[in-house]
């Protein structure tokens, strides 16, 4: 009888405990999505911000040192926008 009660109890706490585990995992994959998706977005203004650049006379540019070094990283994390994509899609 007592094996029973016994059996019962660690069922019962390792459910508890395995729950537990898999609501932190998904508040964790949550957190990583809204990263990885604000990062995204990001991303995305950055490239239409350089094509907007692009698309300005030379002679018209303000900051066109800054900007130009923007424009240039902007093209990597336009790279891993896809991959972005196919983890979240």
């Amino acid at each position: 009888m007592h094996y029973r009660t016994n059996i019962q109890s660690i069922t019962a706490a390792a459910l508890e405990i395995s729950m537990a585990a898999a609501e932190d995992q998904a508040a964790e994959r949550q957190k990583q999505q809204k990263y990885w998706l604000q990062r995204l977005e990001r991303t995305h203004i950055d490239s239409e911000r350089a094509v907007a650049y692009n698309a300005v006379e030379p002679e018209n540019r303000l900051w066109q040192e800054h900007l130009s070094e923007n424009g240039r990283s902007v093209g990597s994390r336009i790279a891993t926008e896809d991959t972005i994509r196919a983890i979240f899609a």
